[in-house]
């Protein structure tokens, strides 16, 4: 099964508590919104990112991505390890 891989090298919005503190949030979130068009406009079946952190806020303000998977579970699943 052919397999495409689409990379989005932009800005998650998270850094750190950035995303988290109320005083910073809506910063937060209008900064990853260009991260998450994307995300929407692919519809990927995974999503992964390497920062656990920035995946998940990603995964949250996204439509239809449940969550964030490492690379390594990824590669882990292509490989038939569970």
């Amino acid at each position: 099964e052919e397999t495409t891989v689409v990379a989005h090298e932009r800005c998650s919005g998270h850094d750190g508590t950035y995303a988290v503190k109320k005083e910073t949030r809506d910063k937060s979130v209008k900064i990853a919104r260009p991260t998450v068009r994307k995300v929407n406009d692919q519809k990927p079946d995974h999503f992964i990112s390497d920062c656990p952190m920035a995946g998940e806020h990603i995964a949250n303000l996204a439509d239809g991505v449940d969550s964030a998977q490492h690379p390594m579970t990824l590669l882990r699943i292509a490989y038939g390890i569970r």
